[in-house]
């Protein structure tokens, strides 16, 4: 079954309204479905006009289907995948139809709810991620779900149900939001059962499509093992996301003036490929009665390497001396 004709993953403008950069000129609600064998079939639910996507299983005898996670920009709680999981799910999928390729539109639009923890082989991961969506949005989403430097693992219980938790004192810029923790509401038991109809459409395969994945399921490696030997080392394996605090204060500024800087600190991180820019609100400074601006700024690896950028940036905008740039909670100098 082919996409519906609005999941166009060649354009850009698709991913910067579905990664919620950008508001979309159509508002009515997308369903796709990737099915598994068994009636089962995982299911993305999209409204981009809210904006919000769901993810959820449709599982046999039921109207109704069963949530996974959610992402929105108000109370998101999108982590609800391990890698394994979905590179399953799609190696399914593409056996029972053949249009939904692997990799390809499963991990592209699905990856969005994958958490990664440190037992991760980015060397397994980063070639079907590259091949789904292309080197730079898998950069992004590699940074997006790595929980692995804040305290994020997986750990299966005595039945084999696997649940997500985070040490918080490891904690550094990447919170867990997930319902799928020891105590969440996560459907696991029809979740494991959406699995398993998964190993069971790959064990009856008959013909496959050509790659390594295929490969592997034909002569039973464990996956991941000749994708990895065939592509080598993950270039993103040492990469790192950055995150900055700027607090720029805006009294007698012109409504718009953190707008501006903002938008102009987003088009020169991302024309270096530095990273990127975001205003998130504003704030009152305790005990100095003035606003400020806070802006969040992501830098991809190299800290000292963005801070000129941002420097030129700021002068050439004549920020307030008394702005304020922190990393990790230390002070860095826009001097």
């Amino acid at each position: 079954m082919p996409l519906p004709p609005r999941i166009r993953l060649d354009d850009p403008e698709f991913w910067r309204i579905y990664l919620f950069e950008e508001d979309p000129s159509e508002d009515a609600p997308i369903v796709v479905e990737f099915p598994v064998g068994g009636d089962y079939a995982l299911v993305l639910d999209i409204a981009l006009d809210i904006p919000q996507i769901n993810l959820e299983i449709r599982v046999p005898d039921s109207a109704e289907k069963l949530e996974l996670a959610w992402d929105d920009q108000v109370n998101w709680h999108p982590d609800a995948l391990r890698w394994t999981e979905l590179d399953l799910i799609a190696r399914a999928t593409a056996r029972l139809d053949p249009v939904l390729r692997h990799p390809g539109p499963v991990l592209a639009l699905a990856s969005r709810f994958v958490i990664l923890g440190p037992d991760t082989d980015l060397d397994a991961v980063t070639p079907l991620m590259d091949a789904a969506a292309g080197p730079s949005r898998t950069r992004d989403w590699r940074h997006r779900a790595d929980g692995r430097h804040n305290g994020i693992t997986w750990a299966s219980n005595e039945a084999g149900a696997w649940t997500v938790e985070q040490d918080e004192s490891k904690y550094t810029d990447r919170a867990l939001y997930s319902t799928r923790t020891p105590n969440g509401d996560f459907p696991l038991a029809a979740w494991q059962q959406l699995l398993t109809a998964a190993e069971s459409t790959l064990a009856t395969a008959t013909a496959l499509p050509n790659g390594a994945w295929a490969d592997e399921e034909h002569t039973k490696a464990p996956r991941g093992s000749l994708i990895a030997a065939r592509s080598g080392p993950s270039p993103l394996q040492n990469s790192r996301r950055h995150l900055l605090k700027l607090r720029l204060p805006t009294d007698n500024r012109p409504e718009s003036y953190a707008q501006v800087v903002t938008a102009n600190l987003d088009h020169t991180l991302r024309t270096a490929d530095r990273g990127r820019a975001e205003s998130s609100s504003y704030i009152m400074i305790p005990g100095e009665g003035r606003l400020s601006a806070a802006v969040t700024i992501t830098v991809i690896d190299d800290v000292e390497a963005a801070l000129p950028l941002i420097r030129e940036v700021l002068s050439r905008h004549d920020a307030d001396p008394r702005s304020h740039l922190s990393h990790n909670g230390n002070q860095l100098s826009l001097l």
